[in-house]
């Protein structure tokens, strides 16, 4: 069922390395419309564009995580990540203070 109807329905963006120009322009795009102008800095770009579309982090990578950092094994991946998108949310507010237009989003 879900086959017949997925040829209309629109994939969501998700920021990977396999990401095209052409999806990387729509990101551009959505967050332009979101916030109403993309940052200049290519850091605060980069930081809003992995707050708005990184792929999710799971359950299961989080407990697998847990358990490397409890037993004293390799680096932590997902504090790296969670940092990244830390940056990316304090980019987006400060876009939204500066922007009084643009409504709270949950």
């Amino acid at each position: 069922f879900s086959r017949i109807f997925s040829k209309w329905l629109s994939k969501p963006l998700v920021l990977t390395e396999e990401t095209t120009p052409e999806e990387c322009k729509a990101m551009m795009d959505e967050i332009g419309r979101k916030y109403g102008k993309v940052p200049k800095e290519t850091s605060d770009r980069d930081a809003l564009l992995y707050y708005e579309f990184a792929p999710s982090i799971s359950r299961a990578a989080h407990r697998v995580e847990a358990t490397k950092h409890m037993t004293g094994g390799c680096k932590n991946r997902i504090s790296d990540q969670m940092n990244r998108w830390a940056q990316g949310k304090a980019v987006a507010q400060k876009m939204k203070q500066d922007n009084p237009e643009i409504k709270a989003s949950p």
